[in-house]
């Protein structure tokens, strides 16, 4: 079943997967957004990580096992429009 469409800056289904094999651990995030400019990742250290975007849908990967936060669409001056925690 394909995920559906959210809503005008809300965030829709996504996926987050932890990988561990030999060259190390990393983490992998895709989903669905509709119309925002950016949509970004928040650590427990106070950093973000921007999303690549792409025709309705969001991914990111980093090479390491740190789980984000949340999830956030921003807006052109990087205020948060909505978010989700990560479980």
């Amino acid at each position: 079943m394909a995920a559906p469409v959210p809503g005008e800056g809300e965030l829709g289904a996504y996926d987050l997967e932890v990988i561990e094999d030999r060259p190390g651990t990393r983490v992998v995030i895709v989903g669905r957004v509709a119309d925002v400019p950016e949509v970004s990742v928040n650590f427990d250290d106070a950093t973000w990580g921007r999303m690549t975007m792409r025709a309705g849908w969001f991914s990111a990967w980093w090479p390491q096992a740190a789980l984000p936060l949340s999830i956030a669409t921003v807006d052109r001056r990087n205020v948060v429009i909505s978010s989700v925690p990560v479980p």
